[in-house]
C-alpha cells in the first residue's frame, strides 16, 4: 500500500570555522574556542553569517552597541532582543550556551535558537561558545552592572578573533524521503482512480543540519516526530486494507531541512512533476514538536485560515477526548506552499501572531512519554475522524 519516493535537496555551504577568540582583560588574556554561524546560498540567496573576524570592545546586549560585540545568554535570546542587537548597530554577536551536558538534556533549548536564527542574513559574525567560568563571571558583571544602572560600554574586555573570511564549499545535498498510503480498494468502490483522491500530507522532521554544527541535536530531538509519523504510517496501513471506503491518500514525509524552515519540502512542492499531488492537497500538517507540553498549538497562515475552517472544527472536537489545551494560532508567514492550508503542530510554540510580535523567550521543555502518547493518539484520531468520520479511541 506504501510506496516510497527519496528527494535530493542541494545548496552551497561556506567554510565552517571552529575559531580561538583571545580577550583581552587589560592586565591578562583569555582564549577559547568559538564556533562561527553557518553561512549557505540558496536559490542566490545568502543567508547566516556573512563576516569572521572580530575585533571588537564588548557590551551587554542592552547597553548601545555601536562598533561593540554584543555578548548575551542563550536563554535570554529573543525574537525582541535579536532585533534589539540589530537595530543598534552592533557589530557582532558572541552567544553564550549552558554547559553541554544542560544542553543535551533540554533539546529544545538550543532548537528554538536554531529556529529563531534560520532564514537570516547576518552582514555581521554570529559566534557561539560554551560559558565557561571565566565567560561566566564577565556576563555576570555586566548584568551587575545593568541593575545598578550602570554602562558596561568601557569595561576594558576586547574580543579578538583572526580569521579568514568564509570561503564557498561544494553544494550540500539533504535527501527528504516520503511515501504514498492509497488504496486500490477505495477507487473500484467509489468509481474513482486512487490517484484522484485528495490527500492529506503528514510532514516530520528526521534529521536537522544545524547552524552550528558542533552544537546539533541530531536525532534525539527530531525522533519524537519522526516516530509518530512511523506510527501512524503502521496503523493506518492496517486500517486501509480493514477498511478500504476511504475519502482520503495519506502522504507522510521526512524532512531533513528543519532549522531552515523546511526549506527542502518548499523545493518538492513547487516542483512542476508533483503537481499532480500538490493540486490535491486538501492540507498539511507538520509535526513540529510533540511530547513535552499538554497545551497545543496550531499554527495556520491568516490567508488560508478560513478555507483550514473545517479541517480545524475536527481538530478543537477531537481535542476534547483528550483533555487537551487548545489554541489556534494565525501568523502572517506563509511556509511551503501558500495556497496550501498548512497546520503547523507544536506543544512549544515560536511564532509571531498576526498583527503582533509577541516577546517569545527560549525555553526548554523536556520529553514526557506520558503526554507524547497523548498527542500521538489525539493526532491519529483527528486523521481517523477526517478520513472516516469514526472515533479511535487506541490507536
Amino acid at each position: 500500500i506504501v510506496s516510497m519516493g527519496r528527494a535530493t535537496y542541494s545548496f552551497v555551504l561556506t567554510s565552517v570555522l571552529v575559531l580561538s577568540i583571545c580577550i583581552n582583560l587589560i592586565n591578562c588574556l583569555y582564549e577559547t574556542e568559538i564556533y562561527r554561524m553557518l553561512a549557505y546560498e540558496d536559490n542566490n540567496v545568502f543567508y547566516g553569517s556573512k563576516s569572521a573576524s572580530l575585533n571588537l570592545n564588548v557590551a551587554h546586549f542592552a547597553d548601545q552597541l555601536l562598533r561593540k560585540l554584543a555578548l548575551i545568554r542563550l536563554t535570554a535570546l529573543t525574537e525582541d532582543n535579536l532585533l534589539t542587537i540589530l537595530n543598534k548597530k552592533a557589530s557582532g554577536v558572541l552567544i553564550l550556551v549552558p554547559n553541554q551536558q544542560k544542553v543535551k538534556e533540554d533539546f529544545d533549548l538550543w532548537a528554538n535558537c536554531s529556529r529563531l536564527l534560520a532564514r537570516r542574513t547576518f552582514h555581521i559574525p554570529v559566534y557561539v561558545t560554551w560559558e565557561t567560568p571565566d565567560l561566566r563571571e564577565i556576563y555576570e558583571g555586566f548584568e551587575a552592572r545593568q541593575a545598578a544602572g550602570q554602562s558596561s560600554e568601557e569595561s576594558g574586555y576586547q574580543f579578538i578573533v583572526n580569521s579568514e573570511e568564509p570561503k564557498l564549499m561544494n553544494p550540500l545535498g539533504l535527501e527528504d524521503f516520503y511515501g504514498f498510503l492509497e488504496n486500490s480498494t477505495s477507487a473500484a468502490q467509489t468509481k474513482r482512480t486512487s490517484s484522484n483522491l485528495p490527500y492529506i500530507m503528514v510532514v516530520a522532521s528526521y534529521d536537522q543540519l544545524s547552524l552550528f554544527p558542533d552544537f546539533d541535536n541530531g536525532v534525539p530531538e527530531n525522533a519524537r516526530g519522526a516516530s509518530a509519523l512511523f506510527k501512524l504510517m503502521r496503523q493506518f496501513s492496517r486500517l486501509y486494507k480493514s477498511y478500504p471506503y476511504i475519502k482520503y491518500n495519506l502522504l507522510f514525509y521526512l524532512s531533513s531541512s528543519k532549522n531552515f524552515g523546511y526549506e527542502s519540502l518548499a523545493e518538492w512542492l513547487n516542483k512542476p512533476e508533483n503537481s499532480r499531488i500538490t493540486n490535491n492537497l486538501f492540507y498539511i500538517l507538520v509535526l513540529d514538536s510533540i511530547g513535552t507540553a499538554d497545551t497545543i498549538h496550531l499554527q495556520v497562515v491568516e490567508s488560508v485560515a478560513a478555507s483550514a475552517f473545517e479541517v480545524l472544527k475536527v481538530w478543537n472536537n477531537t481535542a476534547n477526548n483528550f483533555n487537551l489545551s487548545f489554541k489556534v494560532v494565525l501568523t502572517n508567514e506563509s511556509p511551503f506552499h501558500s495556497k496550501i492550508p498548512t497546520i503547523l503542530f507544536t506543544d512549544n510554540p515560536f511564532f509571531v501572531e498576526a498583527g503582533q510580535r509577541e516577546k517569545i523567550q527560549v525555553e526548554a521543555k523536556k520529553f514526557n512519554a506520558t503526554v507524547y502518547r497523548n498527542h500521538v493518539n489525539f493526532i491519529g484520531e483527528v486523521l481517523l475522524n477526517t478520513i472516516y468520520n469514526l472515533s479511535l479511541i487506541h490507536i
